[in-house]
Parts: C-alpha cells; sequence; structure tokens
C-alpha cells in the first residue's frame, strides 16, 4: 500500500479527494494525513514518511514550489490537483507524474495514481530481499538528485560532479562531462543533498568531491588539482580540514 499525503488548503477539497481515494483508490492508496500549508506539511512529511504527495499549488503562505524546494527530497512521487493550469510547466519540471485540473475527473485520478503507483513499486524492486544494506549504501552513493536550473530540472549522481563553486545565491557545477551547471541552489544546500564527506570545502566560494581530487599542491594556502585539470584554491582557513581528509 502506497502512503500518501494530501497538501490543500480547502477543507471541502481535502475532504473530497480522501473521498474519492477510498471510493476509486482504496486498493492502492492509504492516505496518512493532510496539510494546508507548507510548514505544517514539512513536520507532516518528516514524522508520516510518505512515498506520494498530492499537491494543491496555491497555498496558505505560499506555494507548494517552495515546499518542494523545503523538503528537497526527490524520491517522493508528486502528483499537482490545482484549478490553474498555468502552473504545469513548472510542474513537470519538478518532475510530477501528473497535474489534474479541478474539478477532479475520476478517470484522470485513477490513471495519474497507476502511474504513481508503477513508479514507485518500479523504485521498490531494485531492493533485493537480503541485499537491504549493500542496496541502500549503492543507492545512497548512486541515487540521481534534481536540481534546477534556469533551462529546466537536470539529474546528477554524486560522482558525476567534479566541484561546485559559488555564484552569489547561485552555484556553478562542473561535471565529469565538462558541462558547467548553474543551479538555483547555494554550496552548501548542493551538499547537503548527497552523501556526508562526498565534497569538502576548500575555500568559502568552493566545494570539491575528493573522489575526483588528483593531487594537492602545496603553498602558504596551495591548490587541489582536480580530474579535468582545473586549480582549486585552498583557503589558509581551510586547509587543515582539507589535508585531514586527503
Amino acid at each position: 500500500m502506497i502512503r500518501a499525503i494530501h497538501v490543500e488548503d480547502e477543507l471541502h477539497n481535502q475532504a473530497l479527494l480522501k473521498q474519492l481515494l477510498a471510493r476509486h483508490c482504496a486498493d492502492k492508496i492509504m492516505l496518512v494525513g493532510s496539510a494546508k500549508n507548507k510548514n505544517d506539511a514539512v513536520a507532516l512529511i518528516a514524522r508520516e514518511r510518505p512515498q506520494l504527495l498530492f499537491l494543491d499549488v496555491e497555498l496558505q503562505s505560499g506555494n507548494s514550489f517552495e515546499l518542494i524546494d523545503l523538503i528537497n527530497d526527490y524520491s517522493l512521487e508528486i502528483i499537482f490537483i490545482t484549478a490553474y493550469a498555468k502552473y504545469a510547466v513548472e510542474a513537470f519540471r519538478v518532475n510530477a507524474v501528473d497535474y489534474i485540473l479541478k474539478p477532479i475527473s475520476t478517470k484522470s485520478l485513477r490513471e495519474c495514481v497507476d502511474r504513481a503507483v508503477l513508479k514507485i513499486n518500479e523504485k521498490n524492486a531494485k531492493t533485493l530481499p537480503g541485499k537491504e544494506s549493500s542496496a541502500l549504501d549503492t543507492t545512497d552513493q548512486e541515487r540521481r538528485v534534481g536540481f534546477h536550473t534556469h533551462e529546466g530540472t537536470v539529474f546528477l549522481q554524486v560522482h558525476e560532479i567534479i566541484s561546485i563553486e559559488a555564484s552569489g545565491s547561485y552555484s556553478i557545477i562542473q561535471t565529469v562531462s565538462g558541462k558547467k551547471l548553474t543551479l538555483t541552489k547555494n554550496v552548501k544546500q548542493v551538499e547537503e543533498v548527497f552523501p556526508e564527506d562526498s565534497f569538502v570545502r576548500v575555500h568559502h566560494s568552493w566545494s570539491v568531491n575528493m573522489k575526483h581530487v588528483q593531487r594537492y599542491i602545496p603553498g602558504k594556502s596551495g591548490f587541489v588539482e582536480m580530474i579535468n585539470g582545473g586549480r582549486i584554491p585552498v583557503s589558509i582557513r581551510k586547509k587543515g580540514i582539507f589535508l585531514d581528509k586527503f
């Protein structure tokens, strides 16, 4: 049974979806809670650990895209249910399963729930019985994380990233393929979504993937040379931390 949460600021719409799911999707979906705003939703998601979110777009004091940024968990499947067609493009940029316009069509609800259940079951099938620990370790290292860019959402694994450079409230990622991507998250936010110790901050403007460090070039502060030949400065304040990890 798939655990789901509904985020919607109108109580009659919360009640309607609960009724429709009970009537048409009771064998697939268990609605474990509802929230009216993004802060309540964050707490509810942390407590109930759902696999699927039904999201209205416009909420009390914010919107669901802000909620998605707050929870920063791209393993959750998302179905938008809203009265506004204008958010459809943005919804699919965050890899939503579907986008339903109100009033809710029973047929549309069944179809998008089936798609969400299929995606979730496919993910679950990748973890084989008796392999839980290694599967979790592999998932942690190899899971793809979605990031917003000005050109849409890109999905990256930790091993694809060489370095992260600060650029105001944004960050620039250098990838092993040679591409540079500007993300709408700062360096700290990018570091936090990957396994601990994957990246080390060597400068207030730079974080490096330790797996892609070729050598350290000593000096008063020094430089690190990465696998792509790029040299990144190591600040005096960060030098000791880097050398301990290196």
